[in-house]
């Protein structure tokens, strides 16, 4: 029993700075996705964009630019592979690379187009779905946490085993009036639903948007990465922040499992 109660007590604890760290990411998610970049910036200048070696930047140019690109960078292969092999490694390279071209070039239309309007009109990464669900995932997360903490309270009140079970414990066992056990279940268990809804939201609208599409830009040939990042959005802290608190949130999942477990485990030796 000694042994089951500290292993409870471990998940327990696990799974409380987990809340917590989820939490923290979801703040930092708020705070980046609070002011859309792409909307504020205002498309000018081409030079600003890409390089100015070249005189005047127009679509020829940059497109004799690109096949050069193409051109000049031969892949490195081993000399052992057989000519056949070696063939069809310089044809998928090249058609990757060709791929790479028309995607560019198509950009750099875009680039034209939307000159003077908005640069979400090319690149839209839902700054503002992500803002909103991130401020709705925070407030049901501080509900989350604060249910902990009253959980923890309610355990010890209950004189349980130390602060482990809690949830488990407050469903089965009758806290001060009839009924209130059970509110409190539901209560969580709606909040705790919520929270999970609203991240998988954010999942979809992360996904949704154009984080590919703007890296893939930034990795054209003649593009000024610096100043996109500098200027612009560095997606990266977005994307690497959004990706950390899905898999604090998968964690969580299997620790609900676990804890299941346990209770059914528990029942059944009774």
């Amino acid at each position: 029993m000694a042994k089951k109660c500290q292993l409870l007590s471990s998940i327990f604890y696990l799974k409380f700075f987990i809340e917590i760290g989820c939490f923290i990411c979801v703040c930092i998610l708020v705070d980046i996705s609070k002011d859309d970049p792409f909307e504020k910036h205002i498309i000018g200048d081409l030079n600003l964009y890409f390089i100015d070696s070249l005189n005047t930047i127009n679509k020829r140019a940059y497109t004799n630019f690109l096949i050069n690109n193409i051109t000049s960078k031969k892949p490195i292969l081993n000399e052992n592979k057989n000519i056949s092999s070696e063939s069809d490694n310089k044809r998928k390279l090249f058609l990757r690379k060709l791929i790479s071209t028309s995607f560019c070039l198509e950009t750099f239309d875009d680039f034209y187009l939307f000159k003077g309007q908005n640069l979400s009109n090319i690149f839209d990464l839902n700054y503002n779905k992500i803002f909103s669900y991130s401020v709705a995932n925070m407030v049901f997360s501080c509900f989350v946490v604060l249910l902990f903490f009253i959980g923890v309270f309610i355990a010890r009140c209950l004189d349980t085993c130390d602060d482990v079970g809690i949830i488990s414990k407050i469903r089965d066992e009758d806290i001060c009036c009839p009924y209130c056990n059970i509110i409190f279940y539901i209560f969580f268990l709606i909040i705790y639903g919520i929270r999970f809804v609203t991240s998988f939201i954010l999942l979809y609208y992360m996904e949704k948007g154009d984080i590919e599409k703007y890296d893939d830009f930034l990795d054209c040939p003649g593009v000024k990465v610096d100043y996109f990042k500098e200027n612009i959005s560095n997606v990266n802290k977005l994307r690497g922040c959004f990706y950390t608190f899905t898999i604090m949130n998968f964690i969580l999942l299997g620790i609900e499992k676990i804890e299941k477990y346990l209770e059914v485990a528990e029942k059944s030796m009774e």
